[in-house]
């Protein structure tokens, strides 16, 4: 499943791969026609800064005053847009012990207003009371995770958003892979199928020791407990 057939370069959108909130309903549209390119929100005028070099999309907060920021793309294939059901995998690394705010992702719609995504979708990992709600969760630093979602998205809703926000640290996104499904269900989705480290991916409910589980759910394996 994970192989180069199905893995994606991060390919930066034709403006550019930073913007603050003011400019995003710009991004937004560009995101939409210019599938599989990706920009990064970022808190106003602070300092954080981004780095592509197509394999990895590399965040770094230290020193911008702010833990969060935001990362959007809209699939799609070599024939063009892509409206439907697919896997969406994708790996991090963070260089330092921080605590984690909000990290995962969700479909959202064409113009990412907050009250529309989060009904049916998982919950986001961290401290964040809106989502996990875990103020111990916290990531090995230099370490890589894997996150394996299965995701829908519909005609209102196309944009793919990775919230990431850890506080003062470095955060490496690689190893993208998106792969089409045919099960479609004509509503949006983004469970969340497994989170661990990249090297412990594959795994069944039954092997699963539920070490990432909080509050009645496992993130790794995805069962609710």
């Amino acid at each position: 499943m994970v192989d180069e057939l199905n893995r994606y370069d991060f390919i930066t959108t034709s403006r550019g791969l930073l913007h603050q909130s003011g400019s995003k309903t710009e991004y937004f549209n560009l995101i939409i026609n210019e599938r599989m390119t990706f920009a990064t929100q970022k808190g106003d005028n602070n300092q954080t800064t981004v780095a592509n070099n197509g394999s990895e999309w590399v965040i770094n907060l230290k020193g911008s005053g702010t833990q969060s920021s935001f990362t959007r793309f809209a699939v799609g294939t070599d024939e063009g847009a892509y409206v439907g059901r697919f896997l969406l995998i994708f790996d991090i690394k963070i260089s330092d012990n921080v605590e984690i705010g909000r990290l995962g992702a969700r479909v959202v719609d064409n113009e990412a207003v907050d009250s529309t995504y989060g009904a049916g979708q998982s919950r986001l990992l961290g401290s964040d009371t809106r989502e996990e709600g875990n103020p111990n969760r916290r990531m090995e630093p230099n370490t890589t995770y894997r996150f394996i979602y299965v995701m829908e998205t519909t005609e209102a809703e196309q944009m793919v958003q990775l919230f990431i926000c850890a506080e003062q640290s470095t955060i490496t996104l690689s190893n993208l892979h998106f792969i089409p499904l045919a099960d479609k269900e004509e509503k949006v989705d983004g469970k969340l199928m497994y989170f661990g480290k990249a090297t412990d991916s594959v795994i069944s409910l039954e092997e699963c020791a539920h070490e990432w589980a909080h509050e009645g759910y496992c993130y790794r394996c995805g069962e609710e407990l």
